[in-house]
């Protein structure tokens, strides 16, 4: 076939064979010599000269470019450079699908690399979509067969991916299941290819456009496919246990196909990936004397640097499987020292030894020695975690994980504890559930009490989080039963104690509230020494709160100690219970004498504490001060001044009321309206109690600029605390409503229907205080 002179950046210079050219000669000498000079004085001009000269070299250098790009992880340049070229609308059909392959390719690639399933999945979307989109703009595509070899890729690394996920998480079966699904229907296709590429380039079919796949492109392509079936059979076969005939099958037809291209000396990446994926086979099938002289042989074919990792790899895993440690670690080491730094592959590979190494000088009682190799691996990890590649990060942090729950329950627990952790982070918390199950009942059996405590706390919460309630009231119950005196035990029968209050509020019947109280008495008295007994109490004051039994809960809520995290709360009940106890009194007609010093004395320390703090005032602070204030004003001699200086200081702190975030930290938010509306009524009437009505009519004003249902909520709360002054205050409380629904605009006689439903009720409260009833 004549050799042709493209560019990519000219896509419409006329595609002139040599041949014919040297025809014209003959009649246009001159001329033909002038053109010829101007056309190769303007390709070695062109930036791209490299790269337009001739389509061999062309493909070849775009394709080292890209792959070189790739190796070094730099996939976002990759596609970034082949979006900017697709941009270009004049480029020709041959350099479009060229950049659609290879930014395909590279978001394959990235897709290795990133950290979470959704990105893998959105980046292999973006792979097929960059070719389908060059398949289906034109019909017949003249270089279909490499379209559709890409879009095979695709899948295959899919393939690749999931037997990466099932490594990182081998109890979730159906990992291998989605993955025996696409290679099943992916290696025909495949083969498919592979006889199409071989027989389209024996055909040599006429290309007058120039536009289809040359014989050699072609079989390089067959190869390429021929390579990706060897590897998604070698990806299939460690799907499938080791002793597995299935494995022995697809290892035997990996074999196969990996045999016939290492055996080719065209010294390209396909004939030194297909020798490393054959030193893998036969390693995966037990010919380690094959594997090695197969190694030994490619290292002396001295490859291109960018394969000594694999290489490494390969001889590390031969020598594993030989139980040659030491001679491992010194290969991996000899390696870092030449390569200045270990990839994620072998990062994993030097984790794993140095773990076997620091077991194996356990057992012979080296304690130095194996702590010290315990920090090689702890270096390890940290190595394959600063690749930024996830999957081997993970692996490298699982071995350690695997050992730790080995340590910690036993060679039989740990493994069952870490298949339920493995299923329960791939979302199966089903079945995590069970193999959590499974890990208590036999470490309870082996009298494993400390080790089983632990485990069945878990299971526990697990079940906690299924509202799975009364099972878990069991395993909690039987974890403070094995270990009464262990960490967990307290903790465990609190969360017992709390699943029943979850049984009692979704069924609130008698037995299961006296079940749910029996629990907490039982805590209390249990471990009354534990910071989990406060705890208690305040459930146990919520309950009897709840039964209206406000004497017992106030006493419940007052024994909950200063520093508790439910002090605040505890204390806002103390408010609550002690204003319906005194309103309680006040409306049967009984003497408050007793009580209330008793309650002013309780929560005077908590409202020093809070004044004199110098902390944002917290929205639970805000609202004790409010009630506090509103005990004070309905006192049979209430404590004006007192009660207006809590209610001046939760107003001055309004805009800056700080509410507690979900990572612990305060917030700075407005204060609650509801809480904004109680304080302001409250102090109108405080200011009211003390003479100061001009003052409570310009606080009152000021509301008057809010619109009329914060008004409303204000005009309310008056007419609420105004009910607890003397008939005096209670006349000036309702000229001072009037007033404020004067300034807003409304007029008595003529309210709307809506402005009746607002505020009819507080009009109608203010007209009778002041006596126009």
């Amino acid at each position: 076939m004549p050799r042709r002179i493209l560019t990519s950046e000219s896509p419409h210079f006329p595609c002139v064979s040599l041949e014919t050219r040297v025809r014209e000669r003959q009649c246009f000498p001159v001329a033909l010599l002038a053109v010829v000079l101007f056309l190769m004085v303007a390709a070695v001009s062109s930036p791209l000269f490299a790269q337009s000269f001739d389509q061999r070299d062309e493909w070849q250098r775009s394709q080292d470019y890209f792959s070189g790009l790739r190796s070094r992880g730099l996939f976002s340049l990759a596609e970034a450079v082949c979006l900017r070229r697709l941009a270009d609308k004049t480029l020709n059909l041959v350099a479009r699908t060229r950049f659609s392959v290879e930014l395909s390719q590279s978001f394959t690639e990235h897709s290795r690399t990133v950290s979470t399933l959704d990105e893998q999945t959105e980046l292999l979307k973006h792979a097929r979509r960059a070719v389908t989109e060059v398949l289906e703009s034109r019909q017949n595509h003249p270089q279909q067969l490499l379209l559709e070899s890409q879009l095979a890729f695709v899948t295959a690394s899919e393939v690749e991916s999931l037997r990466w996920r099932f490594e990182l998480s081998p109890f979730d079966r159906t990992l291998t299941e989605r993955a025996f699904q696409i290679s099943a229907s992916l290696i025909p296709e495949l083969q498919r290819l592979e006889t199409a590429a071989g027989d389209l380039a024996r055909a040599r079919s006429t290309d007058v456009m120039g536009e289809k796949l040359e014989p050699h492109q072609l079989q390089k392509l067959q190869r390429a496919v021929r390579l990706r079936s060897g590897l998604v059979l070698l990806d299939q076969a460690r799907l499938f246990p080791e002793s597995s005939s299935d494995r022995a099958d697809a290892l035997v037809k990996a074999d196969e196909a990996l045999r016939r291209l290492a055996a080719v000396s065209s010294r390209d990446r396909v004939m030194w990936q297909s020798q490393l994926g054959l030193i893998e086979t036969l390693r995966l099938r037990g010919n380690q004397a094959a594997a090695w002289s197969m190694l030994n042989a490619m290292r002396d074919d001295k490859p291109p640097n960018e394969f000594r990792d694999a290489m490494a790899v390969e001889q590390v895993e031969l020598l594993i499987d030989e139980n040659r440690y030491t001679d491992a670690a010194d290969v991996l080491q000899k390696h870092q020292k030449e390569q200045r730094a270990l990839n994620g592959p072998l990062s994993f590979q030097s984790a794993r030894v140095f773990l076997k190494l620091s077991q194996i000088a356990e057992e012979k009682d080296r304690p130095q020695l194996a702590s010290e190799l315990r920090q090689e691996v702890q270096r390890a990890i940290q190595m394959a975690t600063a690749t930024g590649n996830n999957y081997w990060a993970t692996r490298a942090q699982n071995l350690l994980a695997d050992e730790q729950s080995r340590d910690m329950y036993g060679a039989e627990v740990g493994a069952l504890v870490r298949e339920g952790q493995a299923l329960y982070a791939a979302g199966k918390p089903d079945a995590g559930t069970e193999r959590y199950a499974h890990a208590f009942v036999t470490a309870r059996n082996q009298r494993a009490n400390e080790a089983a405590a632990e485990i069945g706390y878990t299971y526990g919460s697990l079940l906690l989080q299924q509202k799975k309630f009364s099972d878990a009231v069991i395993v909690f119950r039987l974890v403070t039963e094995l270990h009464d005196q262990g960490p967990r035990a307290a903790d465990a029968d609190l969360l017992a104690a709390w699943c029943l209050g979850m049984e009692f509020r979704n069924a609130p019947t008698q037995e299961s509230r006296e079940a749910y109280e029996a629990a907490l008495v039982h805590h209390r008295a249990t471990f009354s020494g534990s910071v989990t007994a406060s705890e208690a109490t305040w459930m146990l004051a919520q309950i009897q709160e709840q039964r209206q039994q406000t004497t017992a809960a106030l006493k419940l809520y007052a024994s909950v100690p200063d520093g508790h995290a439910r002090f605040t709360d505890s204390m806002i009940g103390v408010a609550r219970c002690s204003e319906i106890i005194l309103d309680r009194l006040r409306r049967l007609n009984k003497s408050r004498s007793e009580w209330e010093p008793a309650v002013v004395a309780l929560l005077a320390p908590y409202v020093r504490s809070i004044l004199d703090s110098s902390s944002p005032l917290a929205a639970n602070e805000a609202d004790f001060l409010i009630r506090t204030a509103r005990i004070l004003l309905t006192l049979d001699l209430p404590d004006f001044e007192s009660a207006d200086r809590l209610l001046q200081h939760v107003l001055v702190s309004a805009s800056t009321i700080s509410t507690e975030s979900t990572d612990d930290a305060k917030q700075e938010t407005p204060l609650p309206q509801p809480l904004l509306e109680t304080a302001t009524g409250l102090r109108i009437v405080s200011l009211t109690g003390l003479g100061r009505t001009e003052a409570a009519t310009s606080l009152l004003r000021s509301t008057v600029a809010l619109d009329h249902d914060h008004l409303s909520g204000i005009l309310q709360g008056l007419t609420s605390a105004s009910a607890l002054l003397n008939p005096a205050r209670q006349k000036s409380v309702g000229e001072i409503q009037l007033a404020a629904v004067e300034m807003a605009g409304l007029n008595v006689l003529t309210l709307s229907d809506s402005e009746l439903d607002t505020f009819g009720a507080v009009i109608a409260s203010a007209l009778e205080q002041t006596g126009q009833a």
